[in-house]
């Protein structure tokens, strides 16, 4: 007769056996699905973030990743961003195979698996037995509306926050049931790490709450005695659940420290959003509730479905804006989320699970829905990733009573699932190699939404970039039809023409994108380089004027307007302008010896040598520097003075000479 000691050893080899099985599968799943993605370059925001992001490519820096807003880089100051953890990875790719990006999916599809294990893992943790858990991770692991977040390597912070939520989940549920203080140390550090890869992982604080409410455990089953003892007071029946609660608000509150520390928030107003990229922005309360009621129509809708899919569903995709009053989608996610809580609550006590799921759906989405409150963009599939790991549980968990046992129904449901998941694979190949480049991506995103305006601006620009200019002229115009206000558009429409050669016609372009928006210094930055490339010094110096007035208090474009003043011999504007320049903060070794040549030009050596001396004093200052100043001053008579300065720039510049 076999001791306790070894049945137990021989389950938990058994339950470990099936755990490896399950991660095994995944990650052939995640592969063979997906794997068209592999050869994919880095496309749109991967730009952003990996590419020109000095946190990624720069030498490795944990703490100023940490320190401060770094999921953009300098590059895209106007929109920070703050995923640490998820920065970090990219670096540490960086770091191992530089900007390589195979390595970068790899590392995705990686994550992508360990969420379907343990979304397996939780459901089996919920009551649901091997063959309704292996069916909900199974699901969840094929749903195309996943590509976008598993082939897009800026999709790894929604890998890493359903990691860190599903993974505080389940051992919220360990705890719960076992006491186990290690069990509740994890549930923190895992909802940590969540949040530090996507803010969105915080939703997971709501579990200890919902499990409470659906699953509540009496005094007598946590103590693991047979009979219940007479409750101390009416807290005691949910005393784990108020320990787990308090250990992740402890972890979320950290997050707050940690965050607060770096860079303070970022959540900014409705106003402040953009109706480009969340159209609901520009409607009334009830209008925007009965647009994110069809967002989330089109969500549950293309997760069935599985397509068509987009990268892009911005203005005017969605066909959501002024006037509108519902459509079909709206209907099609009343009846859905009416359908899920009817089955929760008739089952909520012999399959709580579908409840726990339902629930943890619904947390999951309320923090990207547009219903609380208005975020960033009307929609994107990433942001469907982790609620439909609450879906999917709740799928499982209602699949589990009919393929527990073996039947008839359980060979049919079990074949309808094969044939369905055949379907979703089929669909994932072909839209994993939609991201192989840019080109490629917004193609397929202009064939799925035609009215979207930023798609068709994407795929201009990626023609352009290839010098297919009539391509790109007819998609420019398209976005420009659809939103004419769209100075980007406009912008990136000159840019495309300027490289081209066509320079009157890229003027045009730069001056439509500064009559949308006035405040547009990229634009009226380089329709001054096309003028002076065209030797028009007058309109050159105009549109320079122009930077200056769309950011009035930086110093940089004044220091680019009194250098074209030098370079045109106007010396007396150009002091002017270097004064106003160094006001601003343009405290540079270049602004004070251009404006010392300058009132050399103007006055001789006498009113420039302060100047010279300024420059030629700062560190490492440039040969041509010390030579002027060295100049002026033998011309002044000043010999000795003249030698302490060419000597001590020589000791300065020792280690920049080769």
């Amino acid at each position: 007769m076999k001791s306790k000691r070894g049945v137990a050893g021989g389950s938990a080899a058994a339950c470990a056996a099936l755990h490896a099985t399950i991660l095994a599968a995944a990650l052939a799943l995640t592969f063979a699905a997906f794997g068209n993605g592999l050869s994919s370059e880095f496309v749109s925001d991967d730009t952003n973030c990996i590419v020109e992001n000095e946190h990624v490519v720069g030498p490795l820096d944990a703490r100023a990743i940490f320190s401060q807003f770094s999921w953009w880089g300098s590059g895209r100051a106007d929109s920070p961003g703050y995923r640490p953890i998820t920065t970090l990875s990219f670096a540490l790719n960086h770091a191992a195979v530089g900007l390589t990006p195979f390595s970068y999916h790899v590392t995705n599809f990686v994550l992508h698996a360990l969420v379907v294990w343990l979304l397996f893992a939780l459901s089996r943790s919920l009551g649901v037995t091997a063959a309704g858990a292996a069916a909900a991770a199974a699901i969840f692991c094929l749903l195309p509306i996943h590509s976008e977040a598993v082939v897009w390597v800026v999709g790894r912070a929604e890998l890493g926050a359903a990691l860190g939520f599903l993974l505080s989940v389940w051992m919220v549920v360990v705890y719960r049931r076992d006491g186990r203080l290690p069990a509740l140390i994890a549930a923190a550090a895992a909802l940590l790490f969540g949040t530090l890869c996507k803010e969105n992982a915080v939703t997971a604080l709501a579990a200890p709450i919902l499990l409470a409410l659906v699953m509540p455990v009496d005094a007598g089953a946590r103590s693991g005695s047979a009979a219940a003892p007479a409750p101390l007071s009416l807290w005691t029946p949910y005393r784990r659940d108020l320990i787990a609660f308090a250990a992740l608000a402890t972890a979320v509150g950290i997050y707050v420290t940690i965050r607060l520390a770096a860079c303070g928030f970022s959540i900014a107003a409705a106003d402040a959003q953009s109706p480009l990229d969340n159209p609901l922005v520009t409607l009334g309360a009830l209008r925007r509730w009965l647009g994110a009621l069809s967002v989330l129509g089109h969500y549950l809708w293309l997760t069935v479905v599985g397509g068509p899919l987009s990268i892009d569903y911005s203005y005017d995709a969605l066909a959501i804006h002024d006037g509108f009053g519902g459509d079909r989608y709206g209907v099609v996610a009343v009846a859905v989320v009416a359908a899920i809580a009817a089955a929760a609550w008739k089952t909520r006590r012999a399959a709580p699970a579908i409840a726990i799921g339902a629930l943890l759906a619904a947390c999951a989405y309320s923090i990207v829905s547009n219903m609380l409150y208005v975020i960033g963009t009307i929609a994107g599939e990433r942001l469907f990733y982790l609620p439909t790991a609450g879906l999917c549980l709740a799928a499982g968990a209602a699949l589990d009573p009919f393929l527990s046992k073996p039947s008839v129904r359980r060979a049919v449901i079990a074949a309808a699932l094969a044939v369905l998941c055949t379907v979703w694979f089929t669909i994932d190949r072909q839209r994993a190699s939609q991201w192989h480049d840019a080109i490629s991506l917004f193609e397929a995103a202009v064939e799925t939404l035609p009215r979207s305006a930023r798609a068709h601006m994407e795929l201009a620009s990626a023609y352009g970039r290839q010098d297919r200019i009539d391509e790109a002229t007819t998609h420019f115009e398209a976005a420009l039809a659809i939103k004419p206000d769209y100075p980007t558009a406009a912008y990136n429409f000159g840019n495309t023409l300027a490289r081209a050669g066509r320079f009157e016609n890229a003027i045009v372009q730069y001056r439509r994108a500064i009559r949308i928006d006035a405040r547009f210094t990229r634009a009226w930055h380089n329709l001054a380089l096309v003028y002076r490339i065209q030797g028009k010094p007058d309109a050159w110096l105009e549109a320079l004027a122009g930077t200056i007035q769309s950011t009035p208090q930086s110093a940089e474009p004044r220091l680019e307007y009194a250098e074209a003043l030098l370079g045109l011999g106007r010396n007396q504007e150009a002091i002017s302008a270097y004064d106003e320049a160094i006001g601003r903060g343009a405290d540079t070794t270049v602004a004070y010896f251009n404006r010392a040549v300058a009132k050399h030009r103007l006055s001789g050596c006498d009113a420039a040598l302060e100047d010279y001396r300024t420059a030629a004093s700062r560190p490492a200052a440039p040969a041509a520097v010390i030579q002027a100043t060295r100049g002026c001053l033998l011309e002044l008579g000043r010999r000795e003075e003249a030698e302490t300065i060419e000597r001590s720039g020589k000791v300065a510049n020792m280690d920049n000479r080769r």
